[in-house]
């Protein structure tokens, strides 16, 4: 049982939507999901939005407040597109399909199971990662 990701939703199938971030455990790696930041583009493609790691806690501040800050996240404004095929579910919200890297549709809950399909292919560049070093 991993976390969950983040995933902006601004493409027009969204809707009224559009600009909407939902949480997903679909793009879960090796150990669970990484509380990532994902988007999916104007033009369709789920991308990785990419991140540093920055010290930003209040060094004069003692105890636990001191951990306030610290290991922040910051985007770097670059992304990765992550080519992403089959259905992506989007937490009390609906699911998208991708296929070759693109969506191409998206069903808001409730919708119907009886074309469901197994969570996996995931990603390319997350299969890969996990099969590496």
């Amino acid at each position: 049982m991993g976390m969950f990701d983040l995933v902006t939703c601004n493409h027009t199938a969204f809707g009224a939507h559009m600009g909407e971030t939902h949480q997903t455990k679909d793009l879960e790696v090796c150990l669970g999901g990484f509380l990532d930041d994902y988007e999916i583009t104007p033009e369709g493609r789920l991308v990785f939005l990419e991140y540093r790691i920055e010290e930003r806690g209040d060094h004069s501040a003692t105890g636990i407040k001191r951990l306030g800050g610290s290991m922040s996240r910051v985007l770097t404004g670059t992304s990765v597109d992550i080519n992403y095929d089959g259905w992506l579910h989007l937490s009390a919200f609906g699911r998208a399909k991708f296929v070759d890297g693109s969506i191409v549709s998206f069903e808001p809950e409730p919708y119907s199971d009886h074309d469901e399909e197994p969570v996996a292919p995931r990603s390319r560049r997350h299969e890969e990662s996990c099969t590496s070093g």
